[in-house]
């Protein structure tokens, strides 16, 4: 399968060689290649369960645009590492080079994935690297069951509200946030294991740890905040083939997320100090954490 286009060959396959001494492969189109160049904002999400056992992962970069989102980028990955990230970027940059494309790319949203944040804080630090929204309230939710929260969570809505909230801080601008975080530590419910959370929350999420609130801070941010939806939308094929197949027709998954103009407007309503943060946090209580269980 060949892809010509301004007097340019390129085959699906883009890269059979090592990358930092493992195999690996990167698969795009000469248009994909173009497009991607074109789009400021990239998503980039790494899968196991997809790749064959010869390799370990793979990595998938799409770009969106005007609310649809468009692969661009397939990748069987011989590893996971900081060393691979950093070949497999300078790949596709060297290939927009070599196509002399100018390149717009301004932020890339990750599953905070260290080893892809190193790459870009230390050799693209022009790019602004945000972390997945719904990773983000999954590892929290984690830590929460961990510390044996989950079934007052269950019951008690007040922690629910309190939990979800970290969520909603995210929304806030980014000067603010630290006034959310201390406003939650102020209202922490009295259950044995919230000031364990908390620490975990500053160590891990907090201005000093790994992954600062700049990076999972969505204020103004009417991109899509998380790359949950790209697992979804590489699994659709599948999906339609097993009904072809004649299986079962799989159930709709109810979108949880508010409706952007919602968000802007609520964005309007804080911006104008028409409400505070608490009320900001009851209001962009976004669904992106696990509901309590129906009783």
């Amino acid at each position: 399968m060949f892809i010509v286009k301004q007097h340019k060959v390129i085959g699906f396959l883009l890269y059979d060689e090592l990358l930092s001494g493992t195999r690996s492969l990167v698969f795009s189109t000469y248009n994909d290649i173009v497009y991607l160049s074109q789009q400021q904002h990239w998503y980039g999400d790494g899968a196991f369960y997809t790749c064959p056992s010869i390799l370990y992962q793979t990595y998938s970069i799409h770009a969106c645009y005007d609310g649809i989102s468009t692969p661009c980028i397939f990748t069987l990955l011989g590893g996971q590492s900081e060393e691979i990230y950093f070949d497999l970027f300078a790949v596709i940059f060297r290939k927009m080079m070599e196509f002399q494309l100018f390149i717009k790319l301004r932020t890339i949203t990750i599953d905070f994935e260290l080893d892809v944040t190193n790459v870009f804080t230390k050799h693209y630090p022009t790019v602004t690297v945000r972390g997945c929204l719904f990773h983000y309230g999954q590892a929290l939710f984690r830590k929460f069951v961990d510390i044996g929260l989950k079934t007052p969570y269950k019951y008690d809505e007040n922690l629910r509200d309190w939990f979800r909230s970290f969520a909603a801080i995210s929304l806030l601008p980014l000067h603010h946030m630290l006034w959310g975080i201390q406003y939650l530590v102020d209202i922490r419910p009295n259950y044995p294991g919230t000031q364990e959370f908390l620490d975990y929350y500053h160590s891990t999420f907090g201005p000093f740890s790994r992954f600062p609130p700049y990076m999972y801070n969505h204020y103004r941010n009417i991109t899509p905040r998380t790359i949950n939806y790209l697992k979804e939308q590489a699994l659709a094929s599948i999906m339609r083939l097993q009904d072809d197949l004649g299986g079962p027709t799989p159930k709709r998954r109810k979108n949880n997320v508010i409706p952007d103009e919602c968000l802007m407007k609520l964005w309007q309503r804080y911006d104008e100090g028409r409400i505070d943060i608490p009320a900001f946090s009851k209001a962009a209580e976004l669904r992106y954490f696990q509901r309590a269980p129906k009783k």
